[in-house]
């Protein structure tokens, strides 16, 4: 994150509203403010499909895994639902543990990858009796494919647009996850690229999302699509104390106060002048920070803060501010945020205005739908794109008999 944009940090959106309010600084005062500016963050991405929230997203999918054979245990084994690789063939893949396998055409989900050639599958997603286990004689091994038809989303997922193959302009098509699942339990299949996905919550990370394809992809492919994302979330509000830089260098030592911690990385440093009387504050307080910088890393005392760009002046015992930098674009979403904050704590403190403080937010939010856009170019109601490929693209696939 470059330096050379001023950023808005939470501490500058709490100075805010203690002036909102008329106030002196008070405990109570800080403690609404920052509540009010959480509920903010919170429904302001919201309200409007911000640019600045967009991002680039990408699932690589793995290969289905067919070889050899399977046995299935209910009870024996070394751990209960066993499911091993028969006659010594193959070793389960490292990505095991996210897959289901299919035995009969069949569906079972995999609980944990026990080792190269032992898995144990779910509780309530398992065969009720053996397969082709130690009551043959021989034992035979019997048919499966294992493979995975859901991968985890960005940790910051909100939500998705259209989806994109390398092999060609296809999109691939949302269905609900009901139409997804009968898809699997009734057709189950497996193609060069998906048809079909669909979004719901990840069954391998808690509060994670999760997409799954149908067909399930039969190689390794790279799918690639803009997705709307989270808000960096606010944890350090404001901490200060006492540094020192030399100029040109990326590296600050603490001096006293507040020690660096791990939560400081990626929050916003703000120096002030060597031996400044004042802890420094944003650019409208009543003492203006020196320099800001990015906190990139804290070293294991805690003493040592590596910055994201060099200092351009020496600092000898200079007080510092640090505080987590609000995930909005300054230029334009800065007043539409602070009206939201506006907003939020006049419906909490119940304040008589707070109708109108609404219909302001609002209609400062419409003011400026058509500046958040970035886009000056023409438009037209006719959206539908026609790509002219270029022969040195072609042929875009296999030759056909």
């Amino acid at each position: 994150m470059s330096a050379t944009i001023e950023l808005i940090t939470y501490a500058d959106a709490i100075d805010h509203l203690i002036d909102f309010q008329r106030a002196n600084p008070s405990a109570q005062h800080n403690r609404q403010a920052k509540r009010a500016i959480c509920l903010a963050y919170q429904n302001f991405r919201n309200d409007h499909q911000w640019p600045y929230y967009y991002a680039r997203g990408r699932v690589c999918t793995d290969a289905p895994y067919s070889e050899g054979g399977v046995v299935y245990d209910v009870t024996g084994g070394s751990v209960e639902r066993q499911l091993s690789l028969f006659g010594g063939v193959g070793t389960w893949p490292d990505w095991a543990a996210f897959g289901v396998v299919i035995i009969g055409g069949v569906m079972y989900e995999v609980a944990e990858r026990v080792s190269d050639t032992v898995l144990q599958l779910d509780i309530d997603m398992s065969p009720k009796s053996d397969i082709n286990s130690t009551g043959n004689n021989p034992p035979v091994g019997s048919d499966y494919i294992l493979m995975r038809h859901t991968y985890p989303l960005p940790s910051d997922f909100v939500n998705i647009d259209q989806l994109f193959t390398p092999e060609s302009w296809h999109t691939i098509e949302y269905v609900h996850p009901r139409d997804w699942l009968v898809a699997h339990r009734y057709n189950v299949t497996s193609s060069n690229t998906p048809q079909w996905f669909t979004i719901l919550g990840s069954a391998d990370y808690m509060g994670a999302m999760a997409i799954g394809f149908y067909p399930f992809p039969d190689g390794e492919v790279s799918i690639d699509f803009i997705y709307q994302r989270s808000a960096r979330p606010l944890r350090v509000d404001r901490v200060q104390g006492v540094l020192s830089s030399d100029s040109g260098d990326v590296v600050a030592n603490f001096v006293s106060g507040t020690e660096f911690n791990d939560d400081h990385v990626g929050s916003t440093i703000r120096v002030s002048e060597s031996n400044a009387t004042e802890f420094p504050t944003g650019r409208e307080g009543e003492s203006p920070y020196s320099e800001e910088r990015t906190i990139m890393d804290v070293n294991a005392a805690g003493d040592q803060i590596t910055v994201d760009q060099q200092f351009l002046r020496t600092h000898s015992n200079s007080k510092y501010t640090i505080s987590d930098p609000l995930d909005i674009e300054p230029n334009i979403m800065r007043g539409i945020f602070y009206a939201r904050s506006e907003m939020e704590l006049a419906k909490l403190t119940r304040m008589e205005d707070k109708q109108e403080l609404m219909q302001t937010y609002f209609a400062l939010l419409e003011q400026h739908r058509g500046q958040a856009s970035r886009n000056r170019g023409p438009r037209s109601v006719y959206t539908e794109k026609q790509w002219n490929r270029r022969l040195a693209y072609m042929p875009s696939g296999q030759d056909v008999d």
